[in-house]
């Protein structure tokens, strides 16, 4: 009875090891498939891209407020570059210098976008549907998006979005 006991326990032992191995070899989620150096080569053409759903890390350097307290804010890539970023969620990890990891589409600024035209000249930003905090790894993402956004925490990047 003892050596049953003795065995099922090494079995039980071996498992919890075998789970804890795989786990952490799990790819980690929210890929990034953009960067500054691919806005720089697409900045002049971007609006061709648009519904293209992109990911990519970024440096909170300026915020507005926009519709329904929603932030409107430019983010800074690592190679200086920066883009406007129209966010559907409010997140109180948007703040200056706070790095952020965003998964989102490219879209035109509407004309009739009093926000995005007072402040983006550019005529395109991203809006957003998912935060991540690279500090905290606290997520947040839109429910309306829950598919993409689940996609994207499982380390796929979702199929553009229209």
């Amino acid at each position: 009875m003892n050596k049953i006991k003795i065995k099922l326990l090494l079995i039980f032992a071996f498992l919890i090891c075998f789970i804890n191995i795989n786990a952490q070899q799990k790819p980690i989620g929210c890929p990034r498939n953009f960067d500054g150096k691919t806005f720089t080569l697409i900045k002049s053409e971007i609006l061709n891209h648009t519904g293209k759903s992109v990911s990519f890390d970024g440096e909170v350097i300026e915020i507005e407020i926009a519709y329904n307290e929603k932030p409107y804010f430019k983010v800074k890539f690592e190679n200086e570059e920066t883009i406007w970023i129209a966010s559907m969620i409010v997140d109180e990890n948007v703040k200056i210098g706070a790095k952020l990891r965003l998964l989102g589409y490219i879209d035109s600024v509407k004309k009739d976008d009093e926000i995005g035209n007072k402040f983006n000249k550019d005529g395109f930003h991203i809006l957003t549907f998912a935060i991540l905090d690279l500090e905290t790894k606290k997520i947040k993402m839109l429910p309306e998006f829950k598919t993409q956004g689940m996609e994207w925490f499982g380390g796929k990047m979702p199929d553009k979005i229209e």
